[in-house]
């Protein structure tokens, strides 16, 4: 309720912020870091519209969306990247969000693209990427296949 006692007609909606993630070359290395990461994603060729929490559309669309009932919050907005006309990908994320997907998530999904993308350029050239991790717990592939 309002503090003069009135109920508001729509709910409050949240706060969005995008942040450009330059190193993020394609939709197909995102999507494919996002899954390894344990997310159920939607990629879309046109952008689509993002939802908050209550499940109200919002103005922000995106390529990539990992939707609100898909991030293990249950108080969730939906996550979105979207491909600018110059082909960077930013992340639109909520201010409730970013707790969880904040600035060091997203240098690791900027790492793990990093990798789905030798992986994907590796079997695009008819090779395998073995994918292991070190002592450190860094990944670490091995290329193998045709040469």
């Amino acid at each position: 309720a309002l503090p003069n006692g009135e109920v508001p007609s729509t709910p409050a909606m949240s706060h969005y912020v995008t942040t450009p993630m330059l190193e993020i070359k394609g939709l197909e290395e995102l999507s494919a870091a996002l899954r390894h990461q344990g997310f159920e994603v939607e990629v879309h060729a046109e952008a689509v519209t993002l939802y908050d929490w209550h499940g109200w559309p919002r103005p922000e669309r995106a390529h990539v969306v990992i939707r609100r009932q898909h991030t293990g919050s249950a108080s969730s907005n939906d996550v979105g990247f979207l491909r600018g006309a110059d082909g960077r990908v930013q992340a639109i994320i909520s201010d409730y969000d970013s707790a969880k997907f904040g600035a060091a998530w997203q240098r690791a999904l900027v790492k793990e693209c990093g990798v789905q993308r030798a992986i994907l350029r590796a079997a695009r050239m008819g090779h395998r990427a073995v994918r292991t991790t070190d002592a450190k717990g860094r990944p670490r592939l091995e290329i193998v296949g045709r040469f």
